[in-house]
């Protein structure tokens, strides 16, 4: 958790892959999703909102989400939320290989909240995912550093 003093709040987030690995990365496309949590406070912060980082690599010469970027989020196969992700980074690397990062609207905390309700899935752009395992545990545990009671 990092906490800014100037302004009182506070931030807890995690990453993690849900294409590829990343010791993979020479020879797969990866996307990784970092979901953080801000808020009023330091130890005992107040969720506030929920926003997801999107981080691809992928190789060839064209932006694989450039022209799609829609966050679609899933909880038992329901749609909870829709919305077109906000470009942050995105390069081409001529010696092959893209780069690019998004940043989600920001859900409520309770909204995200019900992400782990159930069987969560999303899609950003034209790729489709689960989370289960060790990432939704991950999601679970950053729920738990965070208290909604304060």
């Amino acid at each position: 958790m990092y906490y800014d003093q100037r302004s009182n709040r506070s931030t807890a987030k995690v990453s993690f892959y849900v294409v590829g690995r990343p010791e993979d990365i020479q020879n797969t496309d990866v996307l990784q999703i970092e979901p953080a949590i801000e808020g009023l406070g330091k130890e005992s912060m107040k969720p506030e909102e929920v926003y997801f980082r999107l981080y691809s690599y992928s190789h060839g010469a064209t932006f694989k989400y450039k022209s799609n970027p829609k966050l679609s989020i899933f909880v038992d196969g329901n749609m909870v939320l829709t919305a077109v992700c906000k470009p942050s980074f995105a390069e081409i690397d001529p010696r092959g290989g893209v780069t690019e990062e998004y940043f989600s609207s920001p859900l409520s905390y309770d909204q995200f909240a019900k992400l782990v309700t159930g069987n969560l899935s999303m899609s950003f752009g034209a790729t489709e995912f689960r989370i289960e395992g060790e990432n939704l545990a991950a999601l679970k545990d950053l729920m738990s550093i965070v208290s909604p009671s304060h």
